[in-house]
């Protein structure tokens, strides 16, 4: 069988958990060489599954971007793809009139600013490398209101923005960029979410033609197709795997 992402150089970002350990794992298994960016935990997850590198940074920090692509292009030969897929709730169930501010702030830093810096870092590496693929992982709640998280709403509308402005000046040179709109998915994010309110569980439930939550491997499986050559003609598009949650 071919591997779709045979001689890929790929970082993921937040891929020591949830939907990046996912995404992290089955880039490994279609070929690519994969380096693993997050805050923690990097080094025990690129042993786990096998990746070639692991990093671990604050990825709303410009120089931690700068230093670890700038290692990864050396010890590998270029940069293919970037995954920016680290992410944070903030607080849940808060209405924005009782928001804390310091808390939007660092949730945009994480969402927003984290996977700006990735585009800004990342973008010069891949035009030296020839082209390559940028996946962004937005959410249904860049355009599916859910209250409560406006700052989390608010980073991945941002995000959603980014992809189409960056897919339309990078498009002509070889760069594809995109966005994934996950709906609920099993991650020990939402895991800590739920597991005090079964109210919240019944609520996704009801709120998915499909009646469940999607899994990490779902998720990879889109990032791949994205991120790979059968995509060559998709760029600055939002794709829901969401279980048609948008739909409804």
């Amino acid at each position: 069988m071919v591997k779709k992402l045979a001689g890929k150089i790929a970082v993921v970002t937040g891929g020591a958990s949830g939907i990046g350990h996912g995404i992290v794992k089955r880039f490994v298994e279609e070929g690519a060489t994969v380096a693993i960016f997050d805050l923690a935990n990097a080094t025990e997850a690129a042993a786990e599954l096998k990746a070639a590198a692991a990093f671990e940074i604050d990825i709303g920090d410009a120089a931690a971007w700068q230093r670890a692509l700038q290692e990864v292009v050396d010890r590998f030969g270029g940069l293919h793809v970037l995954v920016n897929n680290a992410a944070i709730t903030g607080p849940l169930e808060t209405p924005v009139g009782s928001y804390p501010p310091d808390d939007f702030a660092r949730v945009l830093r994480v969402n927003t600013i984290g996977s700006f810096l990735g585009h800004r870092f990342g973008i010069p590496h891949m035009l030296r490398s020839g082209g390559g693929a940028i996946v962004n992982i937005s959410a249904a709640a860049a355009v599916k209101t859910t209250l409560g998280v406006c700052a989390y709403n608010a980073s991945k509308a941002a995000l959603d923005s980014l992809t189409r402005t960056a897919a339309c000046e990078y498009g002509a040179q070889g760069i594809r960029i995109n966005s994934i709109r996950p709906g609920m998915v099993e991650t020990p994010m939402f895991a800590h979410a739920l597991r005090d309110n079964p109210e919240l569980k019944r609520k996704i439930w009801d709120a998915s033609p499909l009646s469940r939550m999607g899994t990490p491997a779902e998720l990879a499986a889109a990032v791949v197709f994205l991120a790979s050559d059968e995509a060559s003609f998709i760029t600055g598009a939002h794709l829901s795997v969401d279980g048609g949650y948008l739909a409804t």
